[in-house]
């Protein structure tokens, strides 16, 4: 069992940690605003500082996954939700705050990409699906936890003291994964040489097979932003007309659903294939977001739930993708670079959904985002698709190593090069590689 594994779980608990932190802001916006005093369009800067903060991480905290062991990036994007609710907290003034929630945000992409990496990389590939969709899980379940818990605290003890709580949460998890993710995270494949060589900034390489997932992820994790940030807690407050304590129960419900769904998604995987899964997953959230053409009632709300939580069948497969077709050694500026990517498209989301509503409301929104589903599911299965490993390529006698599989080479009498490939380290798949 994965949950038996102590680095699986202290990543697990990472992940649900910083999701949390990201989503304690959503049930304090109007008690923020009344103390601030600012307009609807500034306080949309507050749930907008996270998705800023892990474009600017992104790409260094692939390069510290590929460096350094992964108990560097896990703990150090929690002491960064640490320093950064500390900063919240204490706040004179509104741009104090965002300040403070752009270096706690800018620690999710630090654990993000550290824990994920770690995690692909110690598990085998018959097993990879089932552990990275239940590390995902995870950060469903702080998006759960955080709308009921900051509300409570909020009504209870004012707006701050949900930071107090993240700041405590930051601290913990810092000791764990510190204490827990001891063992450095080498890569395990590759050549002598790849592995040698130092990353840095000018490694970075974006290359197709990293595109063609971005363009996946984009399509699948764009629509589910706009769902999850836009149009679920404004149908539920605005349609549905409902207060700022039914809004967190309601949003907590579709997320604990989903949280669910993900938890058994490496299973379903696994059993009809990744295409199908794709394509179910996609058209179940097209028709969840589809059901805002309809007139609002909570009943209605409770499908569209229901639909939502069942997209959460397609989440994990991007970086999925990555973990199988990237070299190990490359594995966290692979899936750091996805990552950026994805969020530089994501930041768009809310505003082209607020632009939508302004002029055409729910249905056309609902429309909008039901394209992006839709679109998933007609190009998905075919970057889904498994790939078979091609020919090794021969080797040339100057040739000091192999250029597929990075063995080391040695020469047998007549003067022809022979592969010699070492016990402990098995052939890398190529990229092109499902």
């Amino acid at each position: 069992m994965w949950i038996s594994r102590p680095e699986f779980l202290a990543v697990f608990v990472a992940m649900t940690a910083m999701s949390f932190g990201t989503s304690v802001i959503s049930p304090l916006l109007g008690t923020m605003r009344a103390e601030f005093g600012v307009s609807y369009a500034v306080l949309g800067l507050l749930p907008s500082m996270p998705t800023l903060a892990r474009v600017v991480a992104n790409l260094p905290s692939g390069l510290l996954a590929d460096r350094f062991p992964a108990r560097v990036s896990v703990s150090g994007g929690a002491l960064a939700m640490l320093l950064g609710s500390l900063v919240v907290l204490a706040a004179p003034n509104f741009g104090v705050v965002l300040a403070g929630l752009f270096l706690a945000g800018s620690g999710t992409a630090l654990t993000w990409t550290g824990g994920i990496t770690d995690i692909t990389r110690r598990s085998p590939q018959g097993t990879r699906g089932k552990v990275t969709t239940r590390m995902l899980a995870g950060v469903q379940l702080g998006s759960f936890l955080s709308p009921v818990a900051g509300g409570l605290l909020a009504s209870a003890f004012g707006w701050r003291a949900a930071f107090i709580l993240t700041a405590a949460t930051g601290a913990v998890v810092a000791a764990l994964a510190w204490a827990v993710l001891r063992a450095p995270a080498h890569a395990t494949t590759g050549s002598h040489t790849e592995r040698a060589r130092r990353p840095s900034l000018a490694s970075v390489s974006l290359t197709a097979t990293v595109l063609t997932v971005v363009a996946l992820s984009v399509l699948v994790w764009g629509g589910t932003f706009g769902m999850k940030n836009v149009l679920v807690p404004l149908y539920v407050s605005e349609a549905l007309q409902l207060d700022p304590r039914g809004v967190g129960l309601m949003v907590s419900i579709a997320a604990g659903l989903r949280v669910v769904v993900m938890f058994l998604s490496g299973n379903v995987l696994d059993r009809i294939g990744r295409g199908r899964a794709l394509v179910f997953a996609t058209l179940t959230s097209a028709a969840g977001a589809l059901t805002l053409l309809a007139p609002p009632h909570l009943a209605l709300y409770g499908l569209f739930a229901g639909l939502y939580a069942l997209g959460g069948l397609a989440t994990a497969l991007p970086p999925l993708l990555i973990a199988d077709r990237v070299p190990s050694e490359r594995l966290g500026r692979s899936m750091a670079g996805m990552q950026f990517l994805t969020d530089l498209v994501l930041m768009g989301v809310p505003p082209l959904l607020g632009l939508i509503l302004d002029r055409s409301g729910f249905g056309l929104a609902g429309i909008a985002t039901a394209a992006a589903f839709v679109a998933a599911a007609l190009v998905g299965p075919s970057i889904v698709r498994p790939r078979p490993l091609p020919t090794p390529r021969p080797v040339h006698a100057d040739d000091g190593e192999s250029s597929r599989g990075g063995f080391p080479q040695a020469k047998a009498r007549g003067g022809s090069v022979t592969a010699i490939p070492s016990v402990l380290e098995p052939p890398v798949p190529p990229p092109s590689a499902g």
